[in-house]
C-alpha cells in the first residue's frame, strides 16, 4: 500500500505518489496506465512521481496516461511543486524534470514556474493552407491561429496534426488559438499521450502565449483561457504568463482533491 493524491492545475489532473523514500518495483509505464484509467483506477491525464535529485530539491517524473514519458508538464509540475511546498514547509523550490532544472515560487495562492526561453523549430511555416508555430516549451507545440474556436473539429483535425510526417519521429502536441474580445487568448489543446483535448495544457498555453507576444504583439502578462474555465464547475483556471527576453513565467493555479491509499 502507498498513499497517493490526486491533484488538478486549471482541470489537468494528476495521481501523484512520493516514492523519495521508496523504490518502486513495477513497470511505471503500466502503473500509469492502471492508476490513470478513469474506469478501473484512479482516474487522471497522467501520474507524477516524487524522486531525490542531487542537483536541486526534488526531481519530477511524469507519465501520460497511456503509459508514454513527456520530458515535462506545465500543469503537472505546478501541481508537483505545490505537494512540496506543503510537504518541505517552503515556498520556492528548484525542481528536477527530465528536460531541465526549474525554479517554482508560491505566487499568492498561486504557483509560478520559470519556464526559460522556448526553442523555436518551425516559425510560420505554411501547413495545410495556415501558419504553423512550431515550439518547444518542454515538450513540442504547434500552434495554430483560428477565428472561430468552438467551429474546430479538434480530436478528428489535431489528431491528424499531430501524427503528421512534418513532426515525425515523436509527433507534436496540437493547439488551436484565437483572440477572445476581452483582448486576452483562448487555446483547446490536443495532448500527446493523453490522445484528446485536456482541459488545459500548461506547456501548450506557454506556448501560445510565447507565440502570440510576438505574433499579436500583445503585452505581458499575458492572460490565457483554458477549455476548463468554460465548464460549469470551473475552479479558477486562467493561466498568465510573464515574458522578457530571458524568461517565460508561467503563473497559474494547483489543487489537491483528496488523498488516499493505493495498492498495485
Amino acid at each position: 500500500m502507498l498513499s497517493f493524491w490526486k491533484y488538478h492545475g486549471a482541470g489537468n489532473d494528476f495521481v501523484l505518489l512520493d516514492v523519495s523514500l521508496s523504490t518502486l518495483c513495477v513497470d511505471l509505464s503500466d502503473l500509469a496506465r492502471r492508476l490513470c484509467d478513469r474506469r478501473y483506477g484512479i482516474g487522471a491525464d497522467g501520474l507524477l512521481l516524487v524522486l531525490p535529485s542531487t542537483t536541486a530539491n526534488s526531481r519530477m517524473r511524469i507519465f501520460n496516461a497511456d503509459g508514454s514519458e513527456p520530458a515535462m508538464c506545465g500543469n503537472g509540475i505546478r501541481c508537483f511543486a505545490s505537494y512540496i511546498f506543503k510537504r518541505d514547509h517552503c515556498s520556492e523550490a528548484m525542481i528536477e524534470t527530465n528536460h531541465s532544472i526549474l525554479r517554482c515560487r508560491r505566487f499568492e495562492d498561486e504557483i509560478a514556474v520559470d519556464l526559460g526561453i522556448p526553442e523555436v523549430f518551425l516559425w510560420e511555416y505554411p501547413f495545410q493552407n495556415t501558419e504553423l508555430y512550431w515550439v518547444n516549451t518542454g515538450v513540442p507545440h504547434a500552434v495554430f491561429f483560428v477565428d472561430e474556436l468552438d467551429k474546430i473539429p479538434l480530436n478528428q483535425r489535431a489528431r491528424e496534426i499531430r501524427f503528421d510526417p512534418l513532426f515525425a519521429p515523436q509527433g507534436t502536441n496540437v493547439n488551436f488559438v484565437s483572440l477572445t474580445s476581452e483582448g486576452n487568448l483562448a487555446v483547446r489543446t490536443y495532448e500527446r499521450g493523453v490522445e484528446a483535448e485536456t482541459l488545459a495544457c500548461g506547456t501548450g498555453a506557454a506556448a501560445t502565449a510565447f507565440v502570440a507576444a510576438k505574433v499579436k504583439n500583445l503585452s505581458s502578462p499575458i492572460a490565457i483561457q483554458t477549455r476548463s474555465s468554460l465548464s460549469e464547475i470551473a475552479f479558477h483556471s486562467q493561466l498568465r504568463f510573464l515574458i522578457t527576453e530571458k524568461s517565460l513565467e508561467m503563473i497559474g493555479p494547483a489543487h489537491e482533491v483528496f488523498s488516499g491509499m493505493v495498492s498495485f
